[in-house]
């Protein structure tokens, strides 16, 4: 017997566990993957001179907690500061406007009126015929940022969550250049023998003061009590029923209608030479294509490494989310050939490979990262309301406003943590 079972050994769980061991506590986490990090994955090749990111890639904003723990052990971040471009079947132009033309249109959200989808707020054309084009821009900015599906994502949540609106911190973007899953293993880095992979969670039995935990392990079943648990699973999991949780805990029947697990798209394409240079675009961040597959593409910048990363979010990446990873790599690839109007064998020629996952089918994932539906406004705290001290819930989709980072999963581990402190003492 333990005092605490974290279910999951993604960034909230391992920020959980490791507040709980710190106060004391007999902790013990089951993860049903054979590694630490969840949806952050973190791969390397050697023909790639920078870590390649098949999940979570960029400290967005002041990012507090992942910078404290980089700090903490001494990682090195990378601020993102070039140009960002939109490029069109050659046709190349610098968009210096970008965050203010996407704060033209989310600030025209009103929350005095009811909610709706984004969808219909933007079929009322806030800003009229002039900013149609701004309209098209925060449409793809909703459905990549936030790998929403504009049709059902509330407007609500995203004039609360909305664009930085000019404030430079929240413009700021990073990266760990050495890979992101140093953040994992830095949490995990006084666990010990506490973290137990390859454990799938199928049950969870509790009453007040009490939970038994059911794990298969292989052809095993493991059989752990605790005297509470933090569920720390995507939302997808949560809301496929994976985990057998008897009696229903009553925050969750009330917010999973309310909140979505968003698709992504996501491609890092290796070249072997960084052939965008020899067009002007040295100093290139994000380039805008507006193609449907793939509406934007980033560099390595400030690293000059021959790395593009390919990336689709919300509706377009549901409808297409099983395809292989073949399939994925190809349909990049035409996209680039499209717009940097280069013949498609050249740039064949040019390729090495390609990195994919897909998160949708994943089965410890069930999609990329929740957003908020229509009328969930407050679902995600509902969420992290705990069944009598005993379930604690923790994971992105339990921070209201940072659903969908990093620093929001760790900062919900936390939280949960000092929950299940407070109530254990």
């Amino acid at each position: 017997m333990v005092d605490v079972v974290v279910v999951g050994a993604g960034v909230a769980g391992l920020a959980a566990a490791r507040e709980l061991v710190r106060a004391g506590l007999r902790v013990r986490v089951f993860e049903a993957r054979d590694r630490l990090g969840g949806r952050i994955w973190t791969v390397r090749d050697d023909a790639s001179p920078v870590a390649i990111e098949l999940g979570a890639e960029f400290l967005h904003g002041h990012a507090r907690e992942p910078v404290a723990i980089a700090r903490e052990r001494n990682l090195l971040i990378s601020d993102i500061r070039g140009d960002r471009f939109g490029i069109d079947r050659g046709r190349i132009r610098r968009m210096p406007e970008f965050w203010h033309r996407l704060d033209n249109i989310l600030s025209r959200i009103d929350t005095s009126r009811p909610d709706e989808s984004f969808a219909d707020f933007l079929a009322r054309k806030p800003g009229g015929r002039k900013a149609a084009r701004d309209r098209a821009l925060a449409k793809q900015f909703v459905e990549g940022f936030h790998a929403a599906d504009a049709r059902l994502v509330s407007a609500h949540s995203i004039a609360e969550d909305g664009s930085p609106g000019g404030d430079p911190g929240e413009e700021r973007q990073g990266r760990l250049p050495l890979g992101y899953d140093a953040i994992p293993h830095a949490l995990a880095a006084d666990l010990g023998d506490v973290v137990r992979l390859r454990a799938v969670v199928d049950r969870i039995a509790w009453q007040r003061g009490r939970v038994d935990v059911r794990a298969r392990a292989g052809r095993n079943t493991i059989e752990e009590r605790a005297r509470a648990v933090i569920v720390a699973v995507p939302l997808g999991v949560l809301q496929a029923g994976a985990i057998d949780i008897q009696p229903a805990v009553p925050a969750l029947t009330r917010a999973l209608p309310f909140l979505h697990m968003g698709s992504v798209k996501r491609v890092s394409l290796l070249f072997r030479e960084p052939f965008w240079e020899a067009l002007g675009l040295i100093y290139a961040t994000f380039l805008h294509t507006g193609d449907h597959r793939f509406p934007i593409f980033w560099t390595s910048h400030p690293n000059r490494a021959p790395l593009l990363v390919a990336w689709a979010g919300g509706a377009s990446a549901g409808e297409h989310a099983h395809t292989s990873e073949n399939e994925r790599i190809g349909a990049a690839l035409d996209v680039l050939a499209t717009h940097f109007a280069i013949p498609r064998r050249k740039l064949d020629r040019l390729f090495v490979r390609g990195f994919s996952h897909d998160w949708k089918a994943d089965p410890y994932a069930l999609g990329a990262y929740s957003y908020v539906g229509v009328g969930g406004v407050g679902a995600a705290k509902q969420l992290a309301k705990p069944a009598e001290q005993t379930v604690f819930m923790a994971g992105e989709a339990t921070v209201e406003g940072r659903n969908g980072t990093v620093d929001g999963a760790i900062a919900s581990g936390q939280r949960a943590a000092r929950q299940v402190i407070r109530a254990l003492r």
